[in-house]
């Protein structure tokens, strides 16, 4: 059952013409007339489809005040799409020309009011024309009621058991192995093992399929900067990790590929990475640049759309045959420098017996981490990942 949460000081008054008009269809409403009702609701987590909001909040307001400071608590704090019903939404449009408001353009829509008869079928267009939208509705639905079967099977187990088993499986002197943590398999299991969650899926793929959308270079760039790369705010240095190397004022980048159980050792001197070249560097003859930007040359990897700097994009090659080290300098060893637990970007380090900085840019993200893996280690092309690559070169 979808959920619409509509914010409108009129609401109340008109609710018997609201609720007509959303009683053919599953879904639930929940009416608030001013901005600290609607707060509230938006704070408690409760899970909305839509979220229905009239631009003047409040009887006797001049002003978007009140609906503004909704869109701020909302943005990054909660997911929904925002359907402006106003009969101020000329007002709204200027205000969003005029960046008097920061919210993503793909989550928020106005429409001129008329009544309340249209706003079930208003919501309804918004929800069906935006893609998001549907895919969220899809993975919210499906991941809640996954996560309820998971904790609910979890406790068939006396608690004892699932405690002294857990810590002992996946944390060890400080380091969390992630991949071993059976609760996380598991929900991802019981998720993709849905059969309802994959035809849900599949009828959207489909139906997407025979759509012509039109997109960007740039837009395209942002979008595949998100599907293989991760921003992390961990201070700790891991595998997969992008990293930028200053020396001086000479800068480089290199990808971090010493596993992270040795990274979690105290013994751990190096930081093995392979370097990281820009394609439009000079990496030998046009044949090799094109070989490489098909991801079809043995040697390189192609790291595509890379945000080294905000809103600017750089394809980057890493040369797979170019493993080098970069030594952690914080200990007290005199032979051999090393560290007590996990190395984090804040230590020194040197290169080549030289100073240098090292900085997080982002992360590898499986599945392409996995394929970087196989193809450094095996010299060897993809291994069944669908291709991002195909898509960067189609209109």
């Amino acid at each position: 059952m979808k959920r619409v949460l509509i914010i409108d000081d009129d609401c109340f008054e008109n609710e018997e013409a609201i609720r007509a008009g959303f009683e053919a269809t599953n879904v639930e409403i929940i009416l608030c007339e001013d901005k600290d009702e609607g707060l509230k609701w938006i704070k408690s987590k409760a899970l909305f489809d839509c979220i229905v909001l009239d631009w003047y909040l409040g009887k006797d307001s001049e002003d978007s005040f009140a609906s503004r400071l909704i869109l701020k608590e909302l943005e990054k704090n909660y997911y929904a799409p925002v359907l402006i019903y106003s009969a101020h939404s000329e007002n709204f449009r200027a205000e969003r020309d005029e960046n008097k408001f920061s919210y993503p353009p793909n989550l928020i829509h106005e429409v001129d009011k008329d009544g309340f008869n249209d706003v079930s079928t208003k919501v309804t267009e918004w929800l069906n024309n935006n893609i998001t939208a549907r895919l969220s509705n899809i993975y919210f639905e499906k991941v809640y009621e996954q996560i309820h079967k998971t904790f609910w099977n979890l406790n068939e187990i006396p608690h004892d058991n699932i405690a002294s088993v857990y810590k002992h499986i996946i944390f060890e002197k400080g380091n969390i192995d992630w991949g071993s943590d059976f609760i996380i398999n598991w929900l991802l299991q019981n998720l993709i093992s849905d059969e309802g969650f994959r035809i849900e899926i599949t009828r959207l793929i489909e139906q997407i399929q025979t759509e012509q959308h039109q997109t960007t270079t740039e837009q395209k760039q942002k979008i595949l900067n998100k599907i293989i790369y991760f921003k992390s705010n961990s201070p700790y240095v891991s595998n997969s990790d992008i990293i930028k190397i200053q020396v001086g004022e000479n800068i480089s980048y290199g990808i971090v590929i010493s596993p992270d159980c040795d990274l979690a050792q105290s013994k751990t001197k190096y930081i093995e990475f392979i370097e990281l070249r820009e394609l439009k560097e000079d990496l030998g003859n046009s044949k090799l640049r094109e070989q490489i930007a098909k991801n079809n040359s043995d040697s390189h990897f192609y790291f595509l759309s890379l945000e080294l700097e905000e809103n600017s994009f750089t394809d980057l090659v890493a040369i797979l045959k170019s493993k080098n080290r970069i030594t952690c300098c914080n200990n007290d060893s005199e032979k051999y420098p090393c560290v007590i637990n996990r190395i984090k970007y804040s230590e020194s380090f040197q290169i080549d017996k030289t100073n240098c900085s090292v900085s997080y840019v982002c992360s590898l993200l499986s599945p392409y981490k996995a394929e970087f893996a196989h193809k450094k280690s095996a010299h060897d092309s993809r291994v069944g990942i669908p291709s991002v690559y195909k898509y960067f070169s189609t209109t």
